[in-house]
């Protein structure tokens, strides 16, 4: 039995932030990479997801997981700059930072490829070249926000608005601030 009283469910480890502050760092992570690239072509889409860590029998628990989903169009994904040059782009950013590259896998003559790192705080990252290449921020099992006061990040990465769902979802009302086009896309001339 855990020390909550619950058996079979242990709390994970205490993390440095909460479900708010870990969605302001993994933005941040994409952000940064974003901003190493000259030209960068453009994401398509943005993808926020928030789950329950212990699955359906432990709704209870106030412990979530975010994945954050950036995507390439389908046509830029075919694209020897997301597949070849982004990969190596991605690979010598995490490796300046620091980043424990733990997993690579390539399959089908390079039809599928992935590299993924953790950060020292126990951020994932994951870039994969496929039929829709894309680079995932995940952050593993966080203390969530009950009352969620996060604010709404624009996207990196030039994300059209009609593209990133967090824009016209509740709780995330962007103020008129944000939802100007330089904050949505700040890589357009």
């Amino acid at each position: 039995m855990s020390s909550d009283g619950r058996s079979g469910f242990e709390p994970p480890p205490e993390r440095e932030f909460d479900q708010v502050m870990a969605y302001g760092l993994m933005e941040e992570e994409v952000r940064s990479w974003v901003e190493t690239i000259d030209d960068f072509i453009g994401f398509e889409t943005r993808i926020y997801r928030t789950q329950d860590c212990y699955g359906p029998q432990m709704q209870e628990t106030d412990f979530v997981r975010i994945e954050i989903n950036y995507r390439f169009s389908r046509d830029d994904s075919k694209l020897p700059i997301v597949r070849e040059e982004y990969l190596e782009a991605i690979r010598e950013h995490w490796d300046k930072q620091g980043y424990n590259i733990h997993t690579e896998d390539i399959r089908g003559d390079g039809e599928f490829h992935s590299l993924e790192a953790r950060r020292p705080d126990g951020i994932n990252l994951w870039y994969s070249v496929a039929n829709i290449s894309s680079l995932k921020v995940q952050s593993g099992c966080v203390r969530g926000s009950l009352d969620i006061e996060e604010p709404y990040i624009p996207p990196a990465g030039g994300v059209p608005p009609q593209n990133d769902p967090l824009r016209n979802n509740p709780p995330y009302e962007p103020s008129a601030e944000e939802t100007s086009e330089e904050a949505i896309n700040p890589f357009r001339d």
